[in-house]
């Protein structure tokens, strides 16, 4: 075992003792996997990747060092700290047995699934991410940008008690497939609108559904403040209403809110689970950014946050853009024929009339606060 347990080290010397001495605290079996420690990009930024697989394997779990640094830079002892990721490894390994694949594809042929496009293809999907926040890690992935939000992909691996395992497709990826961005993109964009169908919906109903509680009793306060019934807010995500704000780049999906609110629409990036509809009435779009900027510092987690951007849409050249950002992205055309009907969404016309409901910025701003708490209160409760 190495000598520097007394050390004070920084991040690569604390990695470095990770990557030497961590089979010292694995089981016997562990002995002859191949252990990596590098550099990956999240959403929040650089992160020490950690990754421990048998000889026969190809993938693994990743387990995120910069986390366990910190709680040693705090005090944390060592042999503490080797024990923690020493558990967290089995227990990924425990857990990945259990995994229910997606597709034709079964847990032994992940490593096949990740390295060759014919088995990749079939489980590749969009997901999203902003770009002012995350340019370091875009640039290491393929994508597709409208406004300030990118169109990232990964491929879906399976589902577990505890959630679902997926990996990101990187630009090494694409080359390794031999596929253009757009090709990946339409591939992405085929197996989500399959497997994950969008949904619109006004937001007292989705809280209804997800919470299983009475929107109006829920919101009646002292204060005055307009419930969110009366808010204007749409909800639009995709009916798992979970890495729903990938819908955005669903063919169709903006002219059919725009449809909705003919007088135009701001469109809230919430996070990376859903977005807001909400029709333009008397607030600006500034007054629109301060809100979400304020929301995603209070609320938000980091790596759930979209943007701080409010975006608008225009329904003629079909491009979605931040004002603020003076942006305008028109990667992505339309075609008029692929326009979602309401009836098809199960859209109702009291849906459509209450997108025209009037509220003032801080009855926006609580409500959007409230989309939030209630993302926050779900995690918490479990998926």
């Amino acid at each position: 075992m190495s000598d520097r347990m007394n050390e004070d080290m920084d991040l690569n010397e604390f990695c470095e003792y990770v990557e030497m001495n961590i089979k010292d605290y694995l089981p016997e079996s562990y002995q002859d996997w191949d252990i990596d420690v590098s550099e990956t990009y999240k959403a929040t930024g650089p992160k020490m990747a950690f990754t421990i697989k048998a000889p026969d394997e190809n993938v693994a779990p990743v387990i995120y060092l910069d986390d366990f640094y910190t709680l040693y830079k705090e005090g944390r002892k060592l042999p503490q700290l080797m024990n923690q990721i020493s558990d967290l490894q089995v227990q990924h390994d425990v857990q990945k047995k259990d995994v229910i694949a997606f597709g034709r594809n079964n847990v032994p042929d992940i490593g096949k699934m990740v390295d060759n496009w014919e088995y990749a293809k079939d489980n590749i999907i969009l997901d999203t991410a902003g770009c002012t926040k995350n340019a370091e890690m875009l640039a290491h992935r393929p994508h597709l940008k409208m406004g300030d939000i990118a169109a990232i992909y990964k491929i879906e691996i399976g589902r577990g008690e505890n959630g679902r395992f997926s990996a990101p497709v990187t630009n090494e990826m694409k080359a390794r497939y031999g596929v253009t961005t757009e090709e990946l993109h339409a591939q992405a964009l085929k197996n989500s609108e399959s497997r994950y169908p969008v949904q619109i919906n006004d937001m007292g109903s989705v809280l209804e559904k997800m919470l299983g509680i009475d929107v109006p009793d829920m919101l009646e306060n002292p204060m005055g403040v307009m419930g969110l019934g009366n808010s204007g807010l749409i909800v639009l995500s995709n009916q798992e209403l979970f890495r729903g704000a990938s819908v955005l780049f669903y063919p169709g999906v903006l002219d059919q809110v725009s449809a909705m609110c003919p007088d135009g629409f701001y469109m809230i990036p919430s996070s990376v689970h859903e977005l807001l509809i909400y029709p333009k009435n008397n607030i600006t779009d500034r007054e629109m950014d301060e809100i979400i900027e304020n929301v995603n510092a209070e609320i938000v987690a980091l790596d759930e946050q979209l943007s701080d951007f409010v975006h608008e849409y225009d329904p003629v050249s079909k491009i979605l853009y931040a004002p603020a950002l003076a942006q305008n992205y028109k990667l992505l055309e339309v075609n008029k024929d692929d326009v979602l009907k309401p009836e098809t969404l199960g859209l109702t016309d009291d849906i459509c009339n209450n997108s025209h409901s009037a509220v003032g910025a801080d009855g926006l701003s609580q409500a959007v606060k409230t989309e939030q708490q209630r993302r926050m209160m779900k995690k918490r409760a479990g998926r």
